[in-house]
């Protein structure tokens, strides 16, 4: 494990941010009374007004508050953990760090560009730099183990190949749905609320579903790449899967109206995700 101390460096500040973040977003103080503006494109759309995410909209707001809440009692206390046994020689560790910093880099890119702009537009900013570089690092450290070739021993490749293939068609598919009409109408897609553009959608279309269906590929193919990644992907997928039920759960409680199939969707994957987990940790040994 050749980069133990720069590791160490950046896992410790993406836990001081991350841990700090998320527990401000939760703090309810009031900027303003909620309100209700008019998009640009002439859209109605009522803002929180309270707190860190005074400026977006009810439903956004409740997503990123129920999102803290699981950065900071699941996601700042597992990074810590993981790393913790990564750098005593754990290999099921590695998967396991390497997801959850997967998990910090996917939220801060969402938080840095999507959020409207508060006073921690820089620790998201910096929570996205030091868990992009983190994340690079551990890939460097995988790619020069021998954690492949173990887990190529008991791995269900041709099972795993074909869930993470299954999830990167339904994910398209599913925000296609969401898109397709207002691309074909011209009108105003599901969610924009007062936002130029939709921030997850970009990060999944453009990452996350591309990155399902090339792991994929690689395992069929029984490349090295396809092994590692797979265990990454499926545990980034899971933690963030949970902060999404968390977002579902504030959402039902802010009132606000949610898609049924995008919630049958997510909730399908995220146990999908809980049952493939424990398959790809037991192909590796536990040092």
């Amino acid at each position: 494990m050749t980069n133990r101390r720069t590791l160490t460096v950046l896992t410790v500040l993406i836990a001081l941010l991350g841990g700090a973040a998320s527990v401000l977003g939760l703090v309810p103080f009031a900027t303003e009374a909620p309100r209700s503006v008019v998009s640009a494109r002439g859209a109605v759309v009522e803002l929180d007004g309270r707190g860190l995410y005074a400026y977006d909209s009810l439903s956004f707001a409740s997503q990123g508050r129920a999102q803290d809440v699981v950065t900071a009692a699941f996601a700042v206390p597992l990074l810590l953990i993981s790393f913790h046994l990564y750098k005593k020689g754990s290999r099921r560790a590695s998967i396991i760090y390497g997801g959850t910093v997967g998990y910090f880099l996917y939220t801060y890119a969402s938080y840095a560009f999507i959020v409207t702009f508060n006073r921690l537009f820089p620790v998201y900013t910096a929570l996205l730099s030091f868990s992009l570089f983190a994340f690079i690092l551990i890939l460097q450290d995988l790619a020069r183990s021998d954690l492949a070739g173990i887990m190529a021993e008991t791995f269900r490749r041709k099972t795993i190949a074909l869930y993470l293939l299954i999830v990167g068609i339904l994910i398209w598919l599913m925000w296609m749905g969401r898109l397709g009409p207002a691309l074909i109408s011209g009108g105003i897609p599901e969610g924009l609320d007062h936002y130029s553009t939709l921030g997850i959608q970009v990060l999944d279309l453009a990452i996350i579903v591309p990155a399902s269906l090339m792991t994929a590929w690689l395992l069929w193919k029984k490349r090295e790449w396809g092994y590692l990644l797979s265990g990454i992907i499926i545990m980034k997928a899971l933690t963030l899967l949970l902060a999404i039920v968390a977002m579902i759960i504030g959402q039902k409680l802010a009132g606000v109206e949610m898609n049924p199939v995008e919630i049958v969707v997510f909730l399908a994957i995220t146990a999908a995700n809980s049952l493939f987990l424990v398959p790809v940790l037991r192909s590796v040994p536990k040092s």
